[in-house]
């Protein structure tokens, strides 16, 4: 039975578990910093990217974990880590007129 087919291979030989286990945590941010993790589910992704070749592109589709850059070829790991900024001020003045705000769950 091949991987995907309802078997999982033992982790030491998928190359799967093996590439996450050796870059989770990477450019995980600092303890102190406010940030979010994406859980990536299989789900359809709408991603607007810039490469490290300068190349700006867009990807939307599903399983965007790991995405191959058009122009030079550069393949990257899509880190889950979301950055946040706390707005302050007018700016949160705006977000809370906006209605964009969404409360986290316990």
């Amino acid at each position: 039975m091949k991987f995907g087919e309802g078997e999982m291979p033992p982790a030491e030989r998928d190359p799967w578990r093996l590439l996450v286990s050796r870059t989770v945590g990477l450019d995980k941010p600092p303890e102190d910093a406010p940030y979010g993790y994406v859980q990536w589910k299989g789900t359809d992704a709408c991603l607007d990217l810039k490469c490290t070749c300068g190349a700006l592109t867009h990807l939307d589709g599903e399983r965007a974990y790991v995405i191959k850059c058009v122009k030079c070829g550069r393949v990257f790991w899509v880190q889950p880590y979301v950055l946040m900024t706390e707005l302050e001020g007018e700016n949160l003045a705006l977000a809370e007129e906006s209605e964009a705000i969404r409360t986290t769950e316990p």
